[in-house]
């Protein structure tokens, strides 16, 4: 009988440890240290860039969903390039920290009136990436703030006329894993062109010491929202893809 039982106890072992070799071997562990880094130029432009985008309330929201849908893509940049995608002091602080590359879109939301462009800043290194994030959030309240991400302008859409000249706010996030060395900076206008401005006495010096800013932080949100939005969306690619 003890060896009866001995050999039974030897078959479930053995078909317990099979089993848990092909449970192991079907189980997808994301590998975002490799595919991170180089995520940008391995997803098609229109993955990276999705055609409709939303922030993402909890677990189960699907950012694309058209019925919460807050931005739509009309056009991606073709030019890569870091000086090309990005202007002023953001630059030139970028190129410091090693920039790689710089992948753009514009975005108009839903109404129409809200145009912005999301640049995507492939950086060396997670520190570099957050130093850049760093330089954005010093810059974005000033009162002449560095604007960043250079505007791309698409023929035939809302954002026909969007210019250097037309925007008006900025914000940045980075992507929310760390092992994608990317800073997200998003710059928005309006589509009629129209240029934040201080607000003209008395009713500018009823405000805060932030009275010469109001007009421009009125753009800067939304482009925090959008910024916020691609840092969760970019993390979720990445681990899709690996």
């Amino acid at each position: 009988m003890p060896l009866v039982l001995g050999g039974v106890f030897a078959l479930v072992l053995g078909a317990a440890l099979t089993w848990h070799t092909y449970g192991n071997s079907r189980q997808t562990i994301p590998n975002t240290h490799a595919y991170g880094p180089v995520m940008w130029r391995d997803e098609p432009a229109d993955q990276l860039f999705p055609a409709r985008i939303a922030g993402k309330e909890n677990g189960t929201t699907d950012q694309q969903d058209p019925k919460i849908t807050q931005w739509l893509r009309l056009g991606i940049a073709p030019n890569t390039s870091c000086a090309n995608g990005l202007t002023g002091g953001l630059a030139g602080f970028a190129a410091r920290q090693g920039c790689k590359a710089v992948v753009r879109a514009t975005y108009v939301d839903p109404s129409g009136s809200a145009v912005a462009t999301v640049a995507v800043i492939v950086l060396p290194s997670n520190d570099a990436r957050m130093n850049v994030i760093e330089h954005m959030s010093e810059v974005k309240t000033a009162d002449e703030p560095d604007l960043g991400v250079r505007a791309f302008a698409v023929p035939g859409t809302p954002a026909s006329r969007w210019t250097d000249d037309a925007r008006n706010g900025t914000s940045a996030c980075q992507v929310f894993d760390e092992d994608i060395p990317y800073a997200v900076a998003v710059t928005a206008g309006a589509t009629d062109g129209r240029r934040a401005a201080r607000l003209p006495a008395p009713w500018g010096a009823r405000l805060s010491t932030n009275s010469g800013r109001e007009d421009r932080m009125a753009w800067a949100y939304p482009a925090d929202d959008l910024a916020k939005a691609f840092g969760v969306y970019l993390a979720d690619l990445a681990r899709k893809g690996t």
